[in-house]
This record gives structure tokens, sequence and C-alpha cells, in this order.
């Protein structure tokens, strides 16, 4: 156990001053041995001709290790600023006219940094609140440290810029200039506070430092900081700001763009889905439906409106569009009497629909799906064709998966109606209408091959 120690106690290097301190005693050198007469049994012949080989390296004692600590260097002192930038920076101080400083002014960094100066106590009781209150009469000379500071030379900087009126400023970056404002804020230096703001202000800022001043502004609650929440604070409410934007956007008329935007748009939504609220939602849907009947079925609003349709199912408000599509007779009506080639695209909103329900994204009431497939279902049929050979990006078998599964989610007697419906339009038009084997194999086992 004491060797244990002893060891421990080695690896450490504490050795020096335990045995300083009387924990160990002093070791004392020890004589050399004298070196053995007998001969090695190795030194025969047979090795002559190998070269020697290396002697073990010595072993260290403790005597060893006290000396290599004593000689060890002492540790670095904790930097100090450079001469020159600290003379730059105190260069508005030495003012002729003001004589010579009356306060001793010392700043300190945790880490040892500090730095001193002789300021003069009228320019700082007159710039800072902070100082004109801890000041002492002005009768006495002072002495002042403001210590644990994470960069004492920003103190010093904010202490030069109440030196000029209104302070001058300086172009710096914007992390810089943050710390600056915070350090102005604390010694209650609104002159400098403003300075800092003005800057701010004129500079453009990454995301990063937008972040950075935003939260700096609102943590601060400085009446000065406004201007810089301007830039990111909108005049309007975020609603009315978002309808109005998406408003713009499906009034788009270059397509590429459009697409390019509502992509964009819609990710960023999706970083908040309650930016934008249902009802708002819900009432572009219709008013998007109802530009639709004015410009007969024009592909870019049913374009739209898939679009919206995501946007909705995205908000967890699938029933609310489901229920709202199927309510609209009128729509449907104008769909049945135009051509299949001007048409197709409506019906693109209810096959993804049906999707999304067979998936589980939009969860409605057998009714509401029923009343669904009675007003759009026998249209996806005649489209259905169309779909497959002219719609860009249609992938046939999410829609017909989902709208099986939405079928089988009825009464048996809607189930059997639907399917047989389908049976007959699937052996006439094959591959032209969404084969739904899967689904009436199992209408099939429930109505004929129950257990």
């Amino acid at each position: 156990m004491a060797a244990a120690t002893a060891d421990h106690i080695l690896k450490r290097g504490h050795v020096s001053a335990m045995i300083r301190q009387g924990f160990l005693p002093t070791p004392q050198p020890s004589k050399p041995s004298p070196p053995s007469s007998s001969a090695s049994p190795f030194s025969s012949s047979f090795f002559s001709s190998s070269s020697p080989s290396p002697s073990p390296p010595p072993s260290t004692t403790l005597l060893d290790m006290i000396a290599a600590e004593d000689r060890r260097p002492p540790p670095p002192p904790p930097p100090q600023p450079e001469a020159d930038q600290v003379t730059a920076i105190l260069a508005p101080t030495l003012r002729p006219d003001l004589g010579p400083g009356d306060v001793h002014l010392t700043v300190s960094s945790p880490a040892g940094f500090r730095v001193s100066a002789a300021v003069h106590r009228a320019v700082l009781a007159a710039s800072s609140r902070f100082f004109a209150a801890k000041l002492p009469p002005a009768a006495a000379s002072a002495a002042v440290e403001i210590c644990d500071c994470h960069d004492p030379l920003l103190y010093l900087q904010a202490v030069a810029l109440m030196y000029s009126s209104p302070p001058l400023l300086p172009r710096h970056p914007v992390p810089h200039l943050l710390s600056l404002l915070k350090v102005a804020a604390a010694m209650e230096f609104e002159a400098g506070v403003a300075a800092c703001v003005e800057q701010l202000e004129k500079a453009p800022w990454t995301a990063e430092e937008e972040a950075a001043v935003v939260a700096a502004a609102r943590r601060l609650g400085l009446p000065q900081a406004a201007p810089l929440l301007s830039r990111v604070s909108p005049r309007l409410t975020g609603e009315e700001l978002l309808v109005g934007l998406l408003g713009r956007l499906l009034r788009a008329k270059d397509e590429k763009a459009a697409r390019e935007m509502k992509a964009l748009v819609k990710a960023l939504l999706d970083e908040d889905r309650a930016a934008v609220p249902a009802a708002a939602l819900l009432g572009l849907f219709r008013q998007t439906v109802r530009s639709l009947l004015a410009e007969n079925l024009a592909a870019r609003e049913a374009e739209n409106l898939r679009w919206l349709g995501e946007l909705l199912v995205g908000r967890g408000l699938g029933e609310e569009l489901l229920r709202a599509w199927a309510d609209q007779r009128e729509l449907a009506r104008a769909h049945y009497a135009a051509a299949c080639k001007q048409r197709y695209e409506v019906s693109r909103v209810t096959a993804e629909i049906c999707a999304a329900a067979g998936e589980g994204r939009i969860v409605a009431a057998p009714a509401a799906k029923a009343a669904l497939l009675g007003t759009w279902l026998a249209a996806l049929y005649e489209d259905f064709g169309w779909m497959r050979r002219a719609a860009r990006g249609f992938d046939r078998r999410p829609i017909e998966e989902g709208l099986g599964r939405m079928i089988l989610t009825l009464p048996m007697d809607q189930q059997q109606a639907l399917l047989l419906d389908w049976f007959d339009r699937f052996l006439d038009k094959g591959d032209d209408c969404p084969d739904l084997r899967s689904a009436f194999h199992v209408w099939f086992r429930r109505a004929f091959l129950r257990p």
C-alpha cells in the first residue's frame, strides 16, 4: 500500500513540494557501487562480431525528479496588452485642456490581463450615470478598479469614447460592436450605446450575426436599439404578411419560378407549422377554387390547389381539406363538362387526397370519405389515363394503394358498390384505370371467404 502511494506521488509530480513540507524524508544520494570484477558469462568470442547491445536507460531516482522539477521554467505570465494598442485606445484621453487625470482607472480580467489609465472625473460623470453615481466628490482623488472583465480593452475603448461628443466610433466588425454595445449599456453610457447602434444599423449581418444582434437588442431592452429590431420586425403582423406573400405566389405567371419558390416557401413554413393559421390557409384554398372555376380549370390553379393541399395536410388539417374538396359540387359539374385534356390536373387534387388518406396522413370520418368519393371518384377514373401519360412527376402506386385502403375503411355495402363499379371499369380500360386489385382481394375475402 505504501509503495503504491509513493508511486502515485511520483507520477503526479508533487514530490518536491511534499518534501519541502516534511511529508517525505529528503533522499540522500547513494554512493556508487564499485564495478564487479566477475566476467559476464556471455563475453565469449561467439558474440565478439556482433554490435554491443545498448545499455539500459538509467533509472530515475527521487533526487533526479526533484532536480528536474526545480529546473522546470516558471509558468508564463498572463498575456498583457501591447503598449501601442493601449496607447492608441487612450489617445483621446490625453487632453491638455483638461489637465492631468484625477481618476486612476484599472481594468483587469480573470486571466490576469490588467491595464490602467489616468482619466478625468468630469468626463466620466458627465457621460455615464454609472460613474456619476459611484465616483466620490470632486475634492478627493479616486482610484477605480473594474475586475473580471472579459476584454479589458473594450472598457478602455468605451471610456475613450466619452471624450468626444458625439462619440467618434470607427468601423469595427459586428461581434466587436456588439461587445462594445454591452459594455456601454453596463456603464449607462447612452451616447456610446447610440454610436454602437448606428454602426450596427449600417453594417450587413450574416445569419449568425443577425441572431446575436437581435438577441442582444431584446435582452438589453434599450430604446436606442429599436432601429436594429426594425430590420427583422415587419410592420404588418406575421399572419397578414404571410397571407399576402402566399397570394402573390399563387398568382405567379412563370411556372418554373413559381415551382421553385413554392418549394422554398413550403420548406420555410415547415419549420414553423403554426406560422399560417388554419383559417387563412383554408380561405386561400377556397379562393383558389373560385379562380379555377373562373379560368375554366386552368392547370396553374389546379397546381396551386395541390400545393395548398400539401400545406394543409402538413399542418394536420387533412380532414378539413378533404371536407372542403368534397363540397365542391359546382366545380365537379364544370369538371365533368370539360375535356379530359383540360381537366386532368384537377383530378390530381383528388388523387393526392386519396393517397394521403390511405397513408394515414389524413384521418377523417367514413361519411366524409364517402362524400369525397361520391363527388370526385368517377372523374378520377376517367382522367387516370391522361394523368398517367401527361402529368409531370405522376406516380400511380401511392394513389392506387391509398384509394384502395380508403375504400376499405367504409361500411361493407359501400365497399361493395365502389369496388364492383371499379371492377367493370378496370375490365374496360385496363392500365388507364387505377389498379385496385389488392383492395378487391380484401373485399372478396370479407364477402365470401369469411372464417
